[in-house]
């Protein structure tokens, strides 16, 4: 009987520990989470302000192409005939200094903005590693709304937190 009771005893012992291992483990944090890339991005302080540069950059380029159009075009009026060749040839150089500058600009503009956008993205992908990190998650995902994350729970989505953490580290704050 003594032995039975050792038995009821060691299988209650185990069943409550099974009890309270699953409830220990369903109130755990989850360690996978997935952030919504293009939020991140949009709403990095960083992008924003690199936006602002390009924007002032374009914005000088075009007040330097309508320079050399106004110039252009006041040739333009100038030569009213196709006698006053050197009227027509200041003309075509102006032409052709306006096609390349622009030509050129289009080309800096293009440029400038792959260079931004990595820049972007390398700055995002290490503050998200160290948040990561610091919170002990063992995946983050990133959701880009191209079926990378077709379905996930809401309480995965760490897009506000990782966003608030990136920019308060880009700009220097104490986290």
């Amino acid at each position: 009987m003594k032995k039975n009771n050792y038995i009821l005893l060691f299988l209650l012992v185990i069943i409550i520990s099974l009890l309270g291992y699953i409830a220990l483990s369903h109130n755990k944090k989850s360690t996978v989470a997935y952030v919504e890339m293009e939020t991140l991005y949009n709403d990095f302080v960083m992008k924003k302000e690199l936006e602002s540069k390009l924007t002032n950059v374009q914005q000088m380029r075009k007040h330097i192409l309508d320079s050399i159009k106004i110039e252009a075009n006041s040739l333009s009026l100038a030569v009213k005939s196709e006698k006053d060749l050197e009227g027509l040839r200041k003309f075509e150089i102006k032409k052709q200094e306006y096609l390349m500058k622009q030509k050129s600009f289009e080309e800096d503009n293009q440029l400038l903005t792959q260079n931004y956008d990595g820049q972007i993205w390398k700055q995002i992908n290490q503050y998200v590693k160290d948040y990561g990190k610091g919170k002990e998650y063992e995946l983050i995902i990133g959701s880009a709304g191209n079926g990378s994350v077709m379905y996930s729970l809401d309480k995965l989505n760490i897009t506000k937190e990782v966003l608030e953490y990136i920019n308060s580290s880009y700009r220097g704050e104490k986290k």
